[in-house]
């Protein structure tokens, strides 16, 4: 439209006089204005067939999907984390669990597993970096009954993708492993003051600072779940955290402010993760936690606590979705699972 206005304006001044450039332009204002028009209504119409399409399928999603995708929380879904205690073996739970949160993105992999008793218990950390496949591998040669165990895909944002840098963190001892989502926005300052204390840091993470926190609380409480209490207290930014203890076999301790984290109990055992759907074959009832809440794992069964320690009874939310159905986070196909997250996206 434009070049055959310009060709007008031209042939006008030169051949046509004044008048027939009014008239062109004239033409053209009109021809503009009805375009401009009906792109506005059919903008409009989209818009409202966005509107009726989300309302629509908004009232049929499941209330438990907002552990998917938080309003404000969408910078920290990258990270999957998954944890398990029970009768079964942890590192087959731990990698189905993984590569069922593998579609987040990520760039290393790991698991920390509960393995021995008594005087001999300690904690095996494997990590890799790379897919899930690569980690499923090395741990198939791994001869383990560990039946208490978290794991981590971690999407780096402090330090580079590296097997030193992959989560499950540890403590100086080795003895608290702990995975983390989110980001410590006071990690600089907390890691100097570690550091000062004597504390030896083996990554670039802003993550390790929780498992150096919780290992001075320990040193004080001989109690890993008032130890993650405390150490949140020093916490500055947002984090789903799960962690365990050579000391305390068979239990996670669970805390989250910001990123989103949902505990689960089965038939063998209780489950952690950042995601329903890396638990929902294990389990259809699950609870979500908010913000300030607290959860202690065992084989038998989990406790809640709020920040003061108090134990508290939480919702329990029913999953009757099927897998398929969950990866969509309760939408009928991936289109308007990504509509809805344009504006967090934005």
């Amino acid at each position: 439209a434009g070049f055959i206005w310009a060709n007008a304006i031209a042939s006008a001044t030169t051949t046509k006089g004044a008048g027939t450039f009014v008239a062109v332009w004239t033409g053209w204002t009109c021809v503009h204005r009805v375009v401009s028009k009906l792109r506005y209504h059919f903008w409009y119409i989209s818009l409202r067939l966005r509107e009726y399409n989300l309302e629509r399928y908004t009232s049929q999603r499941p209330l438990c999907v907002d552990v998917l995708q938080s309003r404000d929380e969408g910078i920290y879904l990258m990270c999957g984390i998954v944890g398990y205690t029970g009768s079964d073996i942890a590192k087959n739970i731990l990698v189905t669990g993984l590569k069922r949160m593998e579609y987040r993105g990520y760039d290393s992999s790991g698991v920390a597993l509960e393995v021995g008793e008594g005087a001999a218990a300690h904690l095996d950390v494997i990590r890799r970096v790379g897919k899930v496949a690569g980690l499923e591998s090395e741990l198939s040669n791994i001869d383990s009954d560990a039946t208490c165990g978290i794991g981590h895909t971690r999407w780096a944002t402090h330090g580079k993708p590296s097997v030193v840098n992959a989560h499950p963190h540890t403590s100086c001892d080795g003895r608290i492993a702990i995975v983390h989502n989110g980001i410590i926005e006071n990690f600089a300052e907390l890691r100097e003051e570690l550091e000062g204390r004597g504390h030896h840091f083996k990554s670039e993470t802003d993550t390790e600072v929780f498992a150096h926190l919780i290992e001075e609380a320990y040193a004080e409480t001989h109690d890993l779940m008032a130890s993650v209490r405390e150490a949140c207290t020093h916490v500055v930014g947002a984090y789903g955290l799960a962690a365990v203890c050579a000391d305390e076999p068979g239990v996670i301790a669970v805390a989250r402010k910001d990123s989103p984290i949902v505990v689960g109990a089965g038939e063998t055992g209780a489950y952690v993760a950042s995601d329903v759907i890396a638990l929902i074959d294990a389990t259809r009832d699950v609870v979500v936690l908010e913000d300030g809440q607290f959860a202690k794992l065992t084989p038998a069964g989990v406790e809640y606590t709020d920040e003061a320690g108090n134990v508290i009874e939480l919702k329990v939310t029913h999953i009757d979705w099927d897998l398929d159905m969950a990866e969509k986070g309760g939408y009928p196909d991936f289109m308007l699972k990504e509509i809805h997250e344009q504006p967090r996206v934005v």
